[in-house]
């Protein structure tokens, strides 16, 4: 079964990784966790709501990552 997370988690890896986005856009850039340069689409809605997996997957992608379980684990070391 795969890692769940939810916005909040996804807001607080966005701002440890330092991008940013222009005011109103949900469109985050910045340099990734393989030190490139990423683009991430982000919808923002609470901290509690959950992702959907296929959506986490192509997240944690946009930032860099190789898959979500690399994720869970930055987010657990770094969090």
């Amino acid at each position: 079964m795969p890692p769940r997370f939810t916005h909040g988690d996804i807001k607080k890896v966005l701002r440890k990784l330092r991008f940013v986005s222009k005011s109103g856009s949900n469109l985050y850039k910045g340099i990734g966790h393989d030190r490139l340069p990423h683009t991430c689409k982000f919808d923002y809605h609470n901290d509690h709501a959950q992702l959907a997996t296929g959506t986490a997957q192509k997240i944690a992608k946009s930032l860099g990552f190789k898959d979500q379980q690399e994720l869970l684990d930055f987010i657990n070391r770094s969090i």
